[in-house]
């Protein structure tokens, strides 16, 4: 019926994954969120729901949209920023090494 469905453990676990793809512990977090640690522990682990000002703050701190959080599903700045990232990596590569990753990304991608 529904094209999303909201699972507390999966906000959690994407917040979590976007705290540690940013190098940020825990506690940098509460802080910047004025909690404390546990309470950011309790969000990630799906023990507690998120405050909707903290969701707000949370998307801000990590450039990532409120549908990504809840659903999963990137916006198209997140996605833009990604490639981004990965043409930054690959930038000082030399031929030799952007063809292997080529080939790489092709196999994964099964192209």
């Amino acid at each position: 019926m529904f094209k999303n469905n909201y699972d507390v453990k999966e906000f959690g676990a994407r917040i979590r994954q976007v705290r540690k793809a940013n190098k940020m512990t825990q506690e940098e977090l509460a802080s910047r969120l004025m909690l404390t640690a546990e309470s950011v522990s309790n969000m990630e682990s799906g023990k507690t729901n998120c405050m909707p000002e903290h969701i707000v703050h949370i998307c801000e701190i990590f450039n990532v949209s409120t549908d990504y959080l809840y659903f999963g599903n990137k916006r198209q700045t997140q996605i833009k920023t990604d490639a981004e990232e990965l043409a930054a990596l690959v930038s000082n590569c030399s031929s030799q090494e952007l063809e292997g990753i080529t080939q790489m990304v092709k196999l994964f991608l099964r192209k």
